[in-house]
C-alpha cells in the first residue's frame, strides 16, 4: 500500500477516508482547497512515522493535522469531533502530531462515543 496520497490518489473514502476523498472531490471541481496529503497506516513503523514527508508539496507552514479515518465519518459510523486536531503545527513537529492524531483514534471517548 502506498504511504503517502496526495489529492489525486485520493479517490474514494475505503482508501484515503471521508475528509481527504471529499476535499480531494472539491478540489477536483476548482474549489480553492488548501494542500494536503494523506498518510496511510503504510507511512506509520513500530518506532514512528516511516515515510519520508515530502510537505515541499504543501508549501511553508505551519500545517493543520487532522484525522480522515476510514472508518470515522461514514453512513454506518460518525465519529466527527472524536479525533484531534493539531493547528500551527511547525515541519519539525509534523511527525510527533501525525503520531498523536492518529493515537487519538485509539482513545477512550472515541470507544464510548
Amino acid at each position: 500500500m502506498t504511504a503517502i496520497l496526495f489529492p489525486d490518489d485520493a479517490p474514494h473514502p475505503a482508501v484515503a477516508g471521508g475528509k481527504a476523498t471529499a476535499l480531494a472531490r472539491l478540489a477536483a471541481e476548482g474549489f480553492d482547497v488548501p494542500p494536503f496529503l494523506v498518510l496511510t497506516d503504510a507511512a506509520f513503523g513500530a518506532d514512528g512515522l516511516a515515510a519520508d514527508l515530502p510537505l515541499d508539496r504543501l508549501g511553508p507552514g505551519p500545517y493543520a493535522v487532522r484525522s480522515s479515518a476510514r472508518g470515522e465519518d461514514g453512513a454506518e459510523d460518525s465519529h466527527a469531533g472524536q479525533f484531534d486536531t493539531l493547528l500551527n503545527v511547525a515541519a519539525d513537529g509534523i511527525a510527533d502530531a501525525a503520531l498523536a492524531v492518529r493515537a487519538s483514534g485509539d482513545a477512550a471517548r472515541v470507544a464510548e462515543y
